[in-house]
């Protein structure tokens, strides 16, 4: 039987950061507590460094800076569509009607 993958939410990885960093309990006895392998936490706490807020944002989750870019390439996608479409009206418009 395969066992199954546990999950653990934005807030809690967020609380055993927080303890960990905040000096109230070692790495090692906060892993301990919450029975998880310490390399997990580590790894939790380096993202908490790394990406700060945006950390723990859940698969398939983008950060405010990807959003941004989605959002932009988008916009930028249907301005080029509207530019082409201008263009082709005003080459039609510019015929001389002989």
């Amino acid at each position: 039987m395969g066992t199954k993958k546990r999950t653990f939410t934005k807030e809690f990885k967020q609380e055993a950061v927080r303890l960990v960093e905040s000096g109230e309990r070692t790495g090692s006895e906060v892993a301990q507590s919450l029975g998880i392998h310490q390399s997990l936490l580590s790894k939790w706490m380096s993202a908490s460094r790394a990406e700060g807020e945006e950390a723990f944002r859940g698969s398939g989750k983008r950060t405010g800076i990807e959003d941004e870019l989605w959002r932009l390439k988008l916009k930028n996608k249907q301005l080029e569509q509207e530019l082409e479409f201008l263009k082709k009206v005003s080459r039609y418009f510019a015929k001389d009607p002989k």
